[in-house]
């Protein structure tokens, strides 16, 4: 699982061959339409694709519902219901289109992104054998991609988090190390800043910010996995250490 997981390390060295591309899916971005529709952003089998989906209320063969019980009642539901008809809190899925969007200007892996200013954003990762600064952002009205302003540092494996309309990108692997590096995205000025490196390098790190504060946990050393967790104070540019968790974590990006 680790050598699937770190591969990419290897690939800018040049020491190792790619492996064949695993098909996976994953959730990108969503959106509530209504109360019983989504719209959602997802990669599915190596594409980025956008989801219309509609639910309804459980019901039975006559289109009737099955039970006069209210969903959010006390009681509990008729035994009648199985699991799968009373997913998404007594929603059943009706209807699934799936619409092709457009391609980014190139293949990423180990890509971050982020939700800013109700745009979805794609940062960095890897092309084959190359680490990639390139961003872009994807236009749902136009169904086309644009570029911004690129990193000034090329990393994959990476987590990136937002504050006030400020994107952070934390840490990740150039291809041949592990980083410790922090950078700003400010949206109205299309420009990158360096601020102050974290205390240790690291990749597949998990980023969060709450209250003016960055938090950043675990990830991959290039040897193991981390306990240490840190924490960048925002007003004050200033990085503080703070408890470790009991394990060394690095979550898969």
């Amino acid at each position: 699982m680790n050598a699937h997981r770190h591969l990419d390390r290897h690939l800018c060295n040049g020491d190792r061959k790619p492996e064949e591309p695993r098909e996976e899916s994953k959730l990108v971005a969503k959106q509530e339409v209504n109360s019983r529709s989504y719209m959602v952003i997802a990669m599915l089998a190596q594409e980025l694709v956008k989801l219309s989906l509609k639910f309804h209320y459980n019901s039975g063969t006559n289109g009737h519902s099955t039970s006069e019980t209210p969903l959010n009642s006390d009681e509990s539901p008729s035994p009648n219901n199985s699991p799968r008809n009373s997913v998404f809190g007594g929603y059943m899925e009706k209807s699934v289109s799936l619409s092709p969007l457009a391609r980014m200007s190139s293949p990423r892996a180990a890509v971050s992104t982020a939700v800013l200013n109700e745009q979805l954003i794609a940062l960095g990762g890897y092309d084959r054998g190359e680490c990639l600064d390139t961003v872009e952002v994807f236009d749902m009205t136009l169904n086309t991609w644009k570029p911004l302003q690129p990193m000034s540092t090329a990393r994959g494996r990476f987590d990136v988090s937002q504050w006030e309309g400020q994107l952070y990108a934390c840490g990740g692997s150039n291809g041949s190390h592990e980083l410790k590096s922090l950078e700003c995205y400010n949206s109205e000025t299309d420009t990158w800043s360096p601020l102050p490196d974290m205390y240790n390098w690291r990749s597949s790190v998990g980023v969060t910010v709450l209250g003016g504060k960055l938090y950043v946990v675990g990830g991959w050393s290039g040897q193991n996995g981390q306990p240490e967790c840190e924490m960048y104070d925002i007003a004050s540019r200033k990085w503080t250490s703070i408890q470790p968790m009991n394990v060394g974590e690095y979550p898969l990006q």
